[in-house]
């Protein structure tokens, strides 16, 4: 029916723009497809018809599983139960050489810094937008990593002393702001992994870390954008 597709393409949506709304397409948009299937009279169908409708079906899954998930689920991994271990090396490290903030960190990494850090250690923001105002991410979040003056602004209001970030940010902002960090000589990178960089503010609390663990910003290539 129509109202069945319109609430497939309603729950798909929402299941394609976040994470926490799988449920959500799972138990109504899975239910809607079965009930769809079962109304299809396969026995109207001729046999051409049935490997038509097979054939095309099979195709749009392998399009899928081809072009549409995100290349990390193609990364291995170890077998096991638990945590991954190399999720956790960002932020053994942050607490094994006992970093402080305040910490700027961006969206996507904000819930895994309040899972290991809260609450001795506060975020910037994290990936919960019902959480903070709009005004906060267009007048704030966004423009402070697109410009360096409003950075620099924020910074002192704030008092970053440690930048943690999920280096994998696929934003325009993110990008931006990740390269501008690089070549900034106020801030010293001093741990990255497949997942994360952390940067230290310059300054004399933080100066054993960083002669200790500084990374050459040679080390750090920046791609244009096609």
């Amino acid at each position: 029916s129509i109202i069945n597709f319109c609430l497939f393409l309603l729950v798909s949506y929402l299941g394609w723009s976040a994470i926490r709304n799988f449920t959500v397409f799972a138990f109504f948009g899975l239910g809607i497809m079965a009930e769809n299937i079962n109304n299809i009279d396969f026995l109207k169908f001729r046999q051409k018809e049935k490997e038509i409708f097979v054939n095309i079906s099979l195709g749009v899954f392998a399009l899928f599983i081809l072009f549409i998930l995100d290349s990390h689920y193609w990364l291995a991994r170890n077998l096991g139960w638990g945590v991954d271990k190399n999720t956790q090396t960002a932020i053994n490290f942050f607490r094994q050489n006992n970093l402080e903030g305040p910490i700027f960190n961006n969206y996507d990494i904000g819930g895994y810094l309040i899972y290991y850090l809260f609450p001795n250690e506060k975020v910037f923001v994290d990936n919960r937008p019902e959480a903070y105002p709009t005004e906060f991410f267009t007048d704030t979040y966004v423009p402070m990593q697109e410009n360096q003056t409003i950075w620099e602004e924020v910074d002192q209001k704030y008092g970053f002393n440690a930048v943690f970030f999920y280096r994998n940010d696929l934003t325009p902002w993110g990008h931006q702001f990740l390269v501008a960090m690089i070549q900034n000589s106020q801030w010293a990178p001093v741990f990255v992994d497949q997942n994360s960089i952390i940067f230290l503010k310059q300054n004399e609390l933080n100066q054993p870390i960083i002669k200790k663990f500084e990374l050459p910003k040679e080390m750090f290539q920046i791609k244009k954008a096609d």
